[in-house]
C-alpha cells in the first residue's frame, strides 16, 4: 500500500530540513510507552478499525486497510 500511495523517497532531492528528518527518523525515541509488537497484534489493530469513519489526512479509511491486509 506504501509503495503505491506515497512517492519514491529519492535523497538526492533532500533539503537540509529533509536530511535532519531523515537523520533523526533513524534515532530511537525510547520513551516509557515503547514496547514491542508483533503482526498479530497490527492485524487486530486493524481488524477493530471503525470502516465507517471518514478518512484521515492520508485519505485512507478503515475499510482500505481491512480489505488489504485481509
Amino acid at each position: 500500500m506504501i509503495d503505491y500511495l506515497i512517492p519514491k523517497d529519492e535523497q538526492l532531492d533532500d533539503t537540509d530540513y529533509h536530511k535532519r528528518t531523515r537523520a533523526q527518523s533513524k534515532e530511537p525515541i525510547l520513551t516509557v510507552d515503547d514496547r514491542d509488537y508483533n503482526s498479530a497484534e497490527v492485524k487486530n489493530a486493524i481488524d477493530d478499525l471503525n470502516h465507517k469513519k471518514a478518512p484521515g489526512e492520508d485519505g485512507i479509511t478503515g475499510g482500505i486497510y481491512q480489505r488489504v491486509y485481509k
